[in-house]
């Protein structure tokens, strides 16, 4: 059996929320009060994290779904590990975490 699975993430006011259709039907949910800094991030994803889709690195959690970009995010606790979410939607990603930025609502850098 087969199943097409996506990646869904959204970007609100209150943090980030992801999951994998259809797998959760539950969004994972990042407030932006766990997290230290999101950067913009060109990524390898065989090389950095052995491929696409979920993926354990050694030092961040990957979920990608196919391309080479995405937001990279440190939280601001040391035990927990960073989390890359790619998307094939990079300019509405950067035009959302640049008007939170503005806000003061997220640290978040545009390093490509």
């Amino acid at each position: 059996m087969f199943y097409k699975t996506n990646l869904q993430v959204r970007i609100s006011s209150s943090g980030i929320n992801y999951r994998w259709v259809p797998f959760n039907k539950n969004f994972k949910i990042v407030s932006f009060s766990e997290i230290d800094q999101i950067q913009f991030k060109t990524y390898k994803a065989i090389r950095e994290f052995g491929g696409w889709g979920y993926r354990i690195g050694i030092k961040a959690t990957a979920n990608t779904v196919s391309g080479n970009k995405g937001i990279y995010i440190q939280f601001k606790s040391k035990k927990k590990r960073a989390l890359l979410l790619g998307s094939n939607k990079t300019e509405e990603l950067r035009n959302v975490l640049n008007d939170l930025a503005n806000k003061n609502i997220v640290n978040y850098s545009e390093h490509d």
